[in-house]
């Protein structure tokens, strides 16, 4: 199959995660809204507690408004590394050997897309490399750092240099996409063999005037380039960065560093945001990207997820994302690694929700068919092909809720690696 022309493109933003840390000690988050003279501009990873929601919902202005909590995760004492707070000596115990993960049971988003018979036919992802831009990754978390190929900081972090991850986002989104699977710890990614590329575009806050929206699409920009050109299969972008009809920023170089990753071979997977909107959020609304929304455990449409219609491609899915549980031990959302913590006494471990956490599920799916060999054209038509919209029983027909359908990674194994 040859490469794909997919369109110029024109776009939407995101807030990629509804998470909270609900079962730790955390410092407070605190709501941050600025409006600009391009419309309301946050934080790129917005974490937003499910009354918030319930209430933004109530007032009808949802469509218009999107609020970010910023949570800082588990709070360590700091490490030997410079300033960093969190390091492997964090991990008391639960060092990683063999054996069935503990948590597996409780995945059920890998049971949704069927990703544990994918490995039963031998599709694990080994061999392939999956880029997490976002706020780094925990480079001491004994169920990634066996996954680990070398990473960047694009972030001007001085305090904490290298692309260790200090708030925690990164680590839950490559915990989804790629923990390591039957070592007698924790939980299993959805390709439990792919590498991990730890690349570091955010810190604690994003966001505010134009000018510094712009500052941070020139970071993605870099992060984005600089995985293409270090061996990145897959790229998977959790974070939101503009309301498509206010994009694009002139010179930020955004679109063009994601028609430059897909031109290398790179499928890059994003987010749809949080918002409730019925168009994907930029960059999941970019020409060259899968655009991801999330489902429940029973594969209804998450009640906070925008709807997986990218404008400019009409790629879109949805995948695992949560249902806005109440505690850390919810089973209703995504087990995932975190910073260093209990929740329920398991430490580097806890609950989310948010398509953050639909978008590594798909990465995940495309990791396990490009170690296969699959193209990144091919792989964006096989997901497209095999995924199954749970309402209808069909496979690959667009309807604008559920995009081409929920992800189906055995499906995708079976008709296409």
């Amino acid at each position: 199959m040859g490469k794909s022309t997919w369109a110029p493109v024109r776009v939407l933003p995101d807030t990629g995660c509804l998470s909270q840390d609900r079962g730790r000690n955390n410092e407070k988050g605190r709501i941050l809204m600025k409006r600009t003279g391009t419309g309301l501009l946050l934080s790129r990873r917005s974490h937003v507690p499910p009354a918030g929601l319930l209430a933004w919902r109530a007032l009808g202005v949802v469509s218009v408004l999107f609020v970010a909590v910023l949570v800082t995760w588990g709070r360590a004492t700091p490490s030997d590394a410079g300033a960093c707070r969190h390091s492997a000596r964090h991990y008391e115990g639960g060092a990683a050997g063999k054996g069935r993960d503990p948590l597996l049971e409780q995945q059920w988003g890998l049971r949704r897309i069927n990703a544990t018979a994918a490995w039963e036919k031998g599709a694990t992802g080994k061999g392939a490399v999956i880029a997490i831009l976002d706020s780094g990754i925990d480079l001491g978390h004994p169920d990634l750092r066996a996954r680990l190929v070398p990473g960047i900081d694009l972030t001007s972090d001085s305090d904490c240099p290298g692309p260790q991850d200090e708030s925690g986002h990164g680590t839950l989104v490559a915990g989804v996409a790629a923990a390591t699977a039957d070592n007698g710890i924790g939980i299993a990614g959805v390709a439990p063999q792919a590498r991990l590329m730890p690349v570091r575009v955010l810190t604690e806050l994003e966001g505010g005037s134009p000018d510094e929206i712009r500052n941070t699409n020139r970071t993605f920009a870099k992060g984005i380039k600089w995985a293409a050109d270090h061996g990145a299969d897959v790229i998977n972008i959790s974070s939101t960065l503009m309301v498509a009809t206010d994009y694009p920023l002139e010179d930020d170089g955004l679109q063009d560093a994601l028609a430059y990753a897909w031109d290398k071979g790179t499928v890059v997977v994003a987010a749809a945001g949080n918002n409730l909107l019925p168009i994907c959020d930029y960059p999941a609304n970019d020409a060259h990207v899968l655009c991801v929304g999330a489902t429940d455990a029973l594969g209804l449409p998450a009640v906070y997820s925008n709807q997986p219609t990218n404008s400019n491609s009409r790629i879109g899915l949805r995948a695992p994302g949560g249902r806005l549980g109440t505690t850390c031990e919810d089973s209703v959302d995504i087990w995932t690694t975190s910073l260093p913590g209990y929740c329920g006494g398991i430490n580097g471990y806890t609950t989310t929700q948010g398509t953050s956490f639909a978008s590594p599920h798909v990465a995940g799916v495309a990791a396990l068919l490009a170690a296969k060999g699959v193209t990144n054209d091919e792989i964006v038509a096989c997901l497209v092909e095999t995924a199954l919209n749970p309402l209808t029983g069909l496979r690959g027909q667009f309807d604008p809720i559920y995009g081409y359908g929920e992800v189906d990674a055995l499906a995708a194994v079976e008709t296409c690696a």
